[in-house]
C-alpha cells in the first residue's frame, strides 16, 4: 500500500516537531554546509561570509532569520534546512545553499494557470481529513520500518481507499483542475489524489507537466505522486519524458533537484539507454556536485545515477554505496564514462 513519504524534509518540519525541555526549543545542531549549482564560485571565500558555521548550535526560533541572512550574504537563490544527520550522539541538520546552473540559468517554471477550475467542497474536506491522518502518523513515527498502531492503520486505509474511490470517479476533472485552476491549493491536492487514481498516460502527462508547476507545493505533490506510480508499476516509467525530469537537477532550489533525482533513480532501476544518456548529456556536472554532499541519504540518488549513467553494473554500484565509497564511485565513473 502506497503511503505518503517525507521526499523532502524541510525546515517547516523542524520547527513543528523539534523537541523541547521545559517548554525551551531544543538548539538544531549545523552539522554540515553543502552547495549546489556552484560551479566558478569560490566555496571557500563564500564559507567565509556566512554567518553560521558548521557545528555551531542555533535556536529553531532564529532559523528563519538566518536563512534570511545566509541567502543575502551568499546571494544565493535558495537555503534548504533539511533533517538528519548525526554529529556524534547527537542530531544534526545540513544547510544546502544553490543557484541555478548550466541550463538552468535559463530555467523557468511554467506561467501559473488563471482558470476558474476549482475542487468541490467534499473534494477539499476529503483532502483536510487525510492529511490530519498522515499528519497523526507523522507524529507517530510511522515509517517503511515502524508500522502504525491497529488503529491508525485502519485510518490510514480508509482514507487511502477514499481518495482512490473518489479520483477513479472524478479523474478528468482532477486532471482539469491541475492543469488549468488559478488556485495553487486545489492543484496541489489534485495532483496528490492523481497518484492514486487509474494508470494512463494523460494522468502520467499532467502530472510531469505540473513538476514545473510555479508552485512549490504543486511540485511537491506531483513528485510525490510520480514517484507513488513508479513504485507500484514500472510500466509507467515509459510514458515519463526523461528530458523535462532531466531539466528540473539544474533547479536554482534543493527540493526541485532531490526530486528529480528520486524520480531519476526510480526511473534508471529498470534499463533506459535513452534516459542515461540524457544524464550524461546534460546533468553529468549536477550529479557529481550532488554525489558529493556528506550525507549518504541525500546523496544516494544522485550517486545511483551516476553510477547507472556510468556504465557500472548493479551489484558493483550498489556495494559501493552500501560501503560509503564516494572517492571509489567517482573514479569508476570517471574511466568508464
Amino acid at each position: 500500500m502506497a503511503r505518503p513519504s517525507t521526499l523532502v524534509p524541510r525546515f517547516a518540519a523542524a520547527v513543528l516537531f523539534s523537541l523541547s525541555v521545559h517548554g525551551q526549543p531544543v538548539p538544531l545542531r549545523i552539522g554540515a554546509i553543502e552547495f549546489f549549482g556552484a560551479a566558478g564560485r569560490d566555496t571557500a571565500a563564500l564559507r567565509a561570509t556566512l554567518p553560521v558555521r558548521e557545528g555551531a548550535a542555533v535556536d529553531p526560533r532564529d532559523m528563519a532569520r538566518l536563512v534570511d541572512e545566509i541567502r543575502a550574504a551568499a546571494h544565493a537563490a535558495d537555503v534548504a534546512v533539511v533533517c538528519c544527520g548525526r554529529q556524534g550522539t547527537a542530531e544534526s541538520w545540513t544547510l544546502y545553499i544553490g543557484w541555478p546552473d548550466g541550463p538552468g540559468r535559463r530555467f523557468r517554471y511554467d506561467p501559473p494557470p488563471q482558470g476558474t477550475a476549482r475542487l468541490p467542497r467534499d473534494g477539499v474536506k476529503l483532502a483536510q481529513e487525510s492529511w490530519a491522518v498522515w499528519q497523526q502518523a507523522a507524529e507517530a513515527g510511522v515509517s517503511e520500518e515502524i508500522k502504525p498502531s491497529s488503529d491508525l492503520d485502519e485510518r490510514l486505509r480508509a482514507t487511502e481507499t477514499a481518495i482512490r474511490h473518489y479520483t477513479m470517479r472524478y479523474g478528468a476533472e482532477l486532471r482539469h483542475i491541475l492543469h488549468t485552476s488559478g488556485q495553487p491549493q486545489h492543484r496541489a491536492i489534485a495532483a496528490h489524489f492523481l497518484g492514486y487514481g487509474r494508470r494512463s498516460r494523460a494522468q502520467v502527462h499532467v502530472l510531469v507537466d505540473a513538476f514545473h508547476d510555479s508552485d512549490e507545493g504543486v511540485r511537491d505533490s506531483a513528485a510525490r505522486a510520480l514517484l507513488v506510480l513508479l513504485r507500484t508499476d514500472m510500466r509507467v516509467a515509459a510514458w515519463m519524458p526523461a528530458a523535462h525530469l532531466v531539466a528540473m537537477l539544474h533547479s536554482g532550489h534543493w527540493a526541485d533537484r532531490q526530486r528529480a533525482a528520486l524520480l531519476l533513480a526510480s526511473l534508471s532501476a529498470e534499463e533506459n539507454p535513452k534516459l542515461l544518456a540524457e544524464i550524461r548529456d546534460h546533468a553529468w556536472p549536477a550529479l557529481l556536485e550532488m554525489a558529493q554532499w556528506r550525507s549518504a541519504e541525500q546523496a544516494a540518488p544522485a550517486r545511483q545515477l551516476l553510477g547507472r549513467a556510468g556504465g557500472l553494473d548493479e551489484p558493483r554500484l550498489q556495494a559501493l554505496l552500501r560501503g560509503g565509497d564516494v572517492e571509489a564511485l567517482l573514479e569508476a565513473v570517471a574511466t568508464i564514462r
